[in-house]
Parts: C-alpha cells; sequence; structure tokens
C-alpha cells in the first residue's frame, strides 16, 4: 500500500471515530452507518468492513458497548434513575436498556448499582469516627482502628482544587489496548518524534492523556487513550495523528507526584475515599492527565501530573 494511501486511510478512521466518539451520548444525533460513511468519505460497506477490522469489533457492537459503558458510569457516580439513564443513550424502555446493559456489563443496571454504587449521603466517613471514638470507653478493634488511619492518610494525599479547564487545541495519537502495556510509551514516542521532527513544538507546548475508559468496566483490549501535545491553528490532521479541540468544561484538579505504575491506586483512592462524600456530579467527558515533567530526566521516574476530574 503507497505511503499516501496509508496516510488517508488512518485519517479517515481518525474522522469517522472521533465523529462517534463526540456524538455518542446524544441520542438524537444520527450514528447510522451511513453517517458514518458519509463522514469517513468511505461507503457504508467499505467503513463498516475497515472499522470492524480495526475494532476488532462490528461498529454498531462498538456504539452501542461505548453507550452502556458510559451508562454504567453514570449508575455508579451520578443520581439519575436508571430510566433516564437508559433514555439518555438511546432506550425507549427499561427492558430493552437492561437486556442490553446484561449482555455487556453481565448484569441488570439495579444490580450494577446496588453492588458497587457508593451512596453520596451514606454517613460511612461520620460512622467510622464515632466508632474509633467509641474505642476509647469500650476498647476498640485494630482492624477497624487500622482501616480508619489508613483512610485519614489517604485523603491527606488528595487535596482536590475546583477549576474550570480551559479551552485548548491538541494533536493526539490514540493507543487501544491496557493502560499498562508498553504500547503507551511507545504511541508517545512516535508523537514526540513525529512533532521534533516537524518543528510542532513549542517551549510552552504542554503535554495530556486523556483516558477515555475505566479499566474496571472496559476490556483491557479495547482500552483508549490519547497521547497529545497542545499545538496552533496552522497545525492539521495528518496520518495516524489527528487534531481534538478540548472546550472548556468544570473540574476537580488533583494533584498527582509519584511512578506512573502508582497512578491506578491513585485513582482508588479518589473515588473510595474522596469521592463518596464530595458532594459532586461527574461529567459524562473523559478524565484529563497534564504531565508536568520529563519521567526519563525526573529521579526514579517520578512524575509530576494534574489530573482533571469532569464534574457537572
Amino acid at each position: 500500500m503507497k505511503k499516501d494511501t496509508t496516510q488517508l486511510y488512518q485519517e479517515r478512521i481518525n474522522k469517522a471515530l472521533k465523529f462517534i466518539e463526540e456524538n455518542i451520548n446524544n441520542d438524537k444525533k444520527d450514528l447510522s452507518l451511513a453517517a458514518i460513511a458519509s463522514e469517513s468519505n468511505y461507503s457504508p460497506e467499505h467503513i463498516h468492513r475497515i472499522l470492524k477490522a480495526y475494532l476488532k469489533e462490528p461498529i454498531g457492537q462498538y456504539i452501542k458497548r461505548l453507550k452502556i459503558e458510559n451508562a454504567a458510569k453514570s449508575l455508579l457516580f451520578s443520581k439519575e434513575s436508571i430510566t433516564n439513564i437508559g433514555h439518555q443513550i438511546g432506550f425507549q424502555g427499561i427492558e430493552s436498556f437492561s437486556k442490553a446493559f446484561k449482555q455487556i456489563i453481565g448484569v441488570s443496571p439495579k444490580e450494577y448499582r446496588n453492588k458497587y454504587k457508593s451512596n453520596p449521603n451514606n454517613p460511612k466517613a461520620t460512622d467510622d469516627f464515632n466508632r474509633y471514638l467509641n474505642t476509647k470507653i469500650t476498647g476498640y478493634d485494630d482492624s477497624d482502628l487500622l482501616d480508619f488511619t489508613s483512610k485519614i492518610k489517604n485523603l491527606q494525599k488528595l487535596i482536590p482544587h475546583e477549576t474550570t479547564f480551559l479551552p485548548i487545541r491538541l494533536l493526539c495519537i490514540r493507543c487501544i489496548g491496557s493502560y499498562d502495556d508498553n504500547n503507551i510509551e511507545k504511541n508517545w514516542n512516535i508523537l514526540l518524534t513525529y512533532c521534533n521532527k516537524n518543528k510542532i513544538i513549542t517551549p510552552f507546548a504542554r503535554h495530556f492523556g486523556i483516558i477515555h475508559d475505566d479499566t474496571e468496566i472496559t476490556e483491557p483490549n479495547r482500552l483508549r487513550y490519547d497521547a497529545c501535545v497542545t499545538v496552533t491553528n496552522e497545525i492539521t490532521s495528518k496520518n495516524e495523528f489527528f487534531i481534538k479541540e478540548i472546550p472548556h468544561f468544570k473540574a476537580i484538579k488533583f494533584i498527582f507526584k509519584d511512578k506512573y505504575s502508582e497512578i491506578d491506586n491513585f485513582y482508588d483512592m479518589i473515588f473510595s475515599d474522596w469521592f463518596p462524600y464530595a458532594n459532586v456530579e461527574l461529567a459524562n467527558l473523559p478524565i484529563i492527565e497534564e504531565y508536568l515533567n520529563n519521567t526519563e530526566i525526573t529521579p526514579k521516574g517520578q512524575l509530576t501530573a494534574n489530573i482533571y476530574i469532569p464534574i457537572r
């Protein structure tokens, strides 16, 4: 295959996937095969075959899976009723939504919410503290005290800042696969090599990772991650690289300082020890990581990153 044909192929795939992802939460938007084909400038037959090969699943299943996975996040992190969540992703009735949800997630929406959701109004933090105080009188259970003090230490590491993420323009490359795999590092090298070769990066460029999926919901080989750098307006999509415009949004910002291999534990602290009592609702937008230093030249690989959790 000629180089320019390869470039065109990748650019059209990026355009189709961008169209799907930007409209996946809009049940009034046409995400039919014909609409996706029109965006990509391929025929419906061709784009169906191309995306099936690229995504390793049929395009209809891909769209359905993304909608259901977004619904799973809403079940965990919003107060919306199950019926409303189903309506938001295009299901008219609770029965059809429950059936589709169970096919992908393995349990019904109600079972999923009851099993995994942390109730924001749950007075567990107060109960923990009262139980700690009661040990002064009644004697204590070592495990309870250790659990409480562990949570206190975790909360001391989490210093949330409510902020507004300002609009930015990014040049990105998509990684599909486990967040633990070295394909993320490989794609960062490809992106930075391309930017340096073409003198795209300025001294003031910022580096971002866009986390599209939850590792507790999406299968590891289907996780999506975008490695991105800020670019000026004259830079356009090319080859496997695509432009993403991030609009402004409200967010809670956390500062992470550790090896990148520890970032999952940091997210666990956010969503288990802070979020249930924070009285905020998550927006249905991907988490964004901004990397503030170069781990290759930082002692012991210590990373400093801003983590932006979008909220409503």
